[in-house]
């Protein structure tokens, strides 16, 4: 599968005719502008998925699904267009699975930009396109949930490790873009129950080592944003799904780090990041840890 020039460092967004979809272009042609990069528009389509594959397919159905691949495509390029004029706007149709076809742009893409539906909850999420591409791709992806907050603060979940760097990495960047604050959360997992005057010294040698190895992350990446207002929040003892979501109020969007563990499934059901997508009304951009560094 050929990589069109388009896509080289232009932020692509996955469509399929949804509202969710024509969402996501809206959101991503706003980030292509800021960034001053590229919007590619991407429908990827397979005439087997439209008709049974054991069926052969006359040429006259190809074609068919060829010219409505290009209209969606089409369609969401121009919504992208009217929410933000200006933007450099490219739409494609290409042939294969919507997850490969991403995928394989993700490898000299910005960022992969999809959208994702709250109508069935995180089930719907896992097992779709979205989770394919969130766990395989190779570039930041964004899973538009909602339009966020204008001028609301850029959010980062990190646990203050080599894992989360490109997360909080990537949420300098977009408070940079976006001329707003940052707010970086580190959600301490709650220790052991103990009893008694016991609990006090426990928290103290929680929290000590946790603020020293997140201002210490921190300051790997602030200097090269001198001016930005950073809000740093420890929190112990509490759920970290609940903290992050309490701490995205009014956001503008959430930055999460992935722990490069293949399937989304196996990253996401049941964890900290499941019950934040799940409860989003915001995007939220999944990292990848840089292998050098982990």
């Amino acid at each position: 599968m050929p990589v069109t020039l388009e896509a080289a460092d232009a932020i692509c967004v996955g469509v399929d005719g949804s509202e969710e979809a024509i969402t996501a272009s809206r959101w991503a042609a706003h980030a292509a502008l800021r960034e001053s990069t590229a919007l590619m528009i991407v429908h990827a389509y397979s005439p087997a998925t439209v008709v049974d594959a054991a069926v052969p397919l006359p040429q006259e159905a190809i074609d068919a699904a060829v010219v409505d691949a290009h209209r969606l495509a089409d369609d969401a390029a121009a919504a992208a267009k009217s929410a933000a004029p200006g933007a450099a706007v490219e739409a494609v149709a290409m042939a294969g699975p919507p997850a490969d076809v991403l995928e394989h742009l993700s490898g000299v893409a910005r960022n992969v930009v999809v959208g994702t539906r709250h109508l069935s909850g995180i089930r719907r999420f896992l097992g779709s396109v979205s989770s394919e591409v969130a766990a395989h791709a190779r570039c930041p992806v964004t899973v538009v949930a909602g339009p966020g907050v204008p001028g609301g603060p850029v959010v980062v979940a990190t646990d203050a490790t080599p894992i989360s760097d490109a997360a909080v990495a990537e949420g300098f960047r977009q408070a940079s873009m976006h001329r707003t604050r940052l707010r970086i959360v580190h959600a301490l997992t709650p220790p052991a129950v103990i009893t008694g005057p016991a609990v006090i010294a426990t928290s103290e040698q929680l929290t000590t080592p946790a603020r020293g190895a997140l201002d210490e992350q921190i300051a790997q990446h602030q200097h090269r944003y001198p001016a930005m207002h950073v809000d740093e929040t420890l929190i112990g003892g509490v759920d970290p799904a609940r903290a992050i979501l309490d701490a995205a109020t009014g956001a503008s969007m959430v930055v999460l780090g992935t722990h490069g563990r293949g399937r989304i499934r196996s990253l996401l059901l049941g964890s900290t990041s499941a019950a934040v997508l799940r409860r989003a009304r915001w995007p939220v951009t999944f990292t990848h840890p840089d292998p050098h560094r982990v």
